[in-house]
């Protein structure tokens, strides 16, 4: 999810383009954001949405969750489902379950912050510039496998809306009616899907991407 990092953490294109092959030790999105992230320290701080975060709460696949974590250090709370579930055989898994997953370890964090109110995780989530991230792999395992016009990724973007929609509401009632004027929702993604499930090449079906933003922060209509 090159194209999200570089919005979190001002990855030039260069660098996020990068993390579309693996590296030999690991995903080149979690290096090249770990050397940015030494770079800034080197140079007294870059300006990032991660960097100003009170604190990150990242959800999603191994290799994205712990990208946000090289870049935040220690504020940053991460949950990654398992990397042997995530490289399991896309064309068996319905891969519905890895945003599932997603949507409930949030869901656990929430009811877990409301159970102990002004605790220190109620605290940090109610933190002026608190972030939290949501991965959802799914769209992209089913594109790939099935291609977009099948049954199995329209479905997809069917629990996807349903998910995203419950979520926001949740959200909502978790920080309240203060709390939600105070609140931002960005929803993007990192690239469409050719008629055959690929990704890599120029057509517009590939480079051109929603960006969709809502709440705090905005005004007027778009």
């Amino acid at each position: 999810a090159h194209g999200v990092a570089a919005l979190l953490a001002g990855v030039r294109g260069d660098a996020a383009r990068a993390a579309a092959a693996r590296a030999t030790g690991g995903w080149a999105l979690l290096g090249a954001l770990r050397a940015r992230r030494a770079g800034a320290a080197q140079a007294g701080g870059a300006d990032s949405v991660a960097r100003r975060a009170a604190a990150i709460f990242a959800y999603g696949s191994p290799e994205f969750a712990l990208a946000l974590e090289a870049l935040a250090g220690a504020s940053a709370e991460v949950h990654a489902f398992d990397e042997a579930l995530a490289l399991e055989d896309v064309a068996t898994l319905d891969a519905r379950e890895l945003d599932e997953w997603v949507f409930e370890r949030l869901r656990g964090t929430l009811k877990d912050a409301t159970a102990a109110p002004g605790g220190e995780l109620d605290a940090k989530l109610r933190a002026e510039g608190a972030l939290i991230v949501v991965h959802l792999p799914g769209l992209h395992s089913h594109g790939r496998a099935h291609r977009p016009s099948s049954e199995q990724y329209l479905n997809n973007i069917k629990s996807v809306d349903r998910g995203i929609e419950r979520l926001a509401r949740e959200l909502e009632a978790f920080y309240g009616a203060d709390g939600s004027r105070r609140t931002a929702f960005v929803l993007a993604s990192d690239h469409g899907l050719d008629d055959r499930g690929g990704f890599g090449g120029g057509a517009r079906e590939c480079t051109s991407t929603p960006l969709v933003v809502w709440g705090a922060g905005l005004e007027g209509e778009a």
